[in-house]
C-alpha cells in the first residue's frame, strides 16, 4: 500500500509540474482520478470543481467519478466540505449547486438537498421546477416529510405556474404512499388516506 501511495505521489508531482508548464487545465481527469486514488479527497473534489466552473457540461462525468466517495465516509465528508464552500464562492455556478445536493442527498440529508434544491430554483426562476423533480426524488427515496415541504412551497409560491399541477396530484399521490407506509397507527395512516383524497378531489376541480 505504502508503494503504490509513492507512486501515485510521484505521478501527482509529475502532472502537477506538466500543468503548470503547459495550462492551469491541463491533466485535471487525471490529476482528480489520482488525488482520489491517493487519499487526497480535498484536492480531488477542489480540481472536480476546477472542471466544473471551466466546463458544466461535465456534470454527468463528475458525478459519476464522485459516486465512488459516497461510500467512503471520510471522502463524502471532505468533499461536502469543499462543494459548500465553492457554492459560498460562486452562488450562481448551478452545476456545483446541483451537485452539492446530490451529495446531501446521498448521504440522506434530504433537507439539506431541499435547500440546495430550493436556492436553484428561485435563482434560476424555474417556478417551482427544480422543487418538483426533488419531490419526486425524496418521495422514492422515502423522504416523505421533505417531498411533502417541496410540494407545498411549490403551491404556495407557484400556484400558477406549470409545475403546479403535476405538484397538486403528486402530493395526492404522496400522501397515499406515505399512509401506505406508516407504521405508527392506524389513525395516522387514515388521516393521511383522507388528506390525500382531498388533495386528489382539489386536483380534479382545479384541473377537470
Amino acid at each position: 500500500m505504502q508503494f503504490e501511495q509513492r507512486l501515485f505521489g510521484r505521478a501527482i508531482a509529475v502532472l502537477e509540474r506538466s500543468q503548470a508548464s503547459v495550462a492551469p487545465t491541463a491533466f485535471m481527469h487525471d490529476l482528480a482520478y489520482l488525488y482520489s486514488l491517493n487519499g487526497q479527497h480535498a484536492e480531488a473534489a477542489q480540481t472536480y470543481v476546477r472542471m466544473l466552473e471551466g466546463e458544466p457540461r461535465q456534470q454527468q462525468f463528475v458525478r459519476q467519478r464522485l459516486q465512488r466517495f459516497t461510500e467512503q465516509p471520510e471522502a463524502v465528508n471532505t468533499t461536502v466540505t469543499v462543494f459548500e464552500e465553492a457554492v459560498r464562492a460562486k452562488p450562481l455556478e448551478r452545476p456545483i449547486r446541483e451537485l452539492l445536493g446530490w451529495l446531501y442527498a446521498e448521504q440522506g440529508e434530504y433537507s439539506k438537498a431541499l435547500d440546495a434544491t430550493r436556492a436553484i430554483d428561485r435563482l434560476e426562476g424555474e417556478q417551482g421546477q427544480a422543487l418538483y423533480q426533488f419531490a419526486e426524488r425524496a418521495q422514492s427515496a422515502g423522504a416523505f416529510d421533505q417531498a411533502a415541504a417541496a410540494y407545498a412551497e411549490i403551491l404556495t409560491r407557484y400556484p400558477d405556474s406549470p409545475a403546479a399541477p403535476e405538484a397538486l396530484a403528486g402530493r395526492g399521490i404522496l400522501l397515499q404512499l406515505w399512509a401506505d407506509a406508516d407504521t405508527i397507527s392506524a389513525d395516522s395512516a387514515q388521516a393521511r388516506y383522507r388528506r390525500a383524497l382531498g388533495a386528489y378531489d382539489q386536483f380534479l376541480t382545479r384541473y377537470p
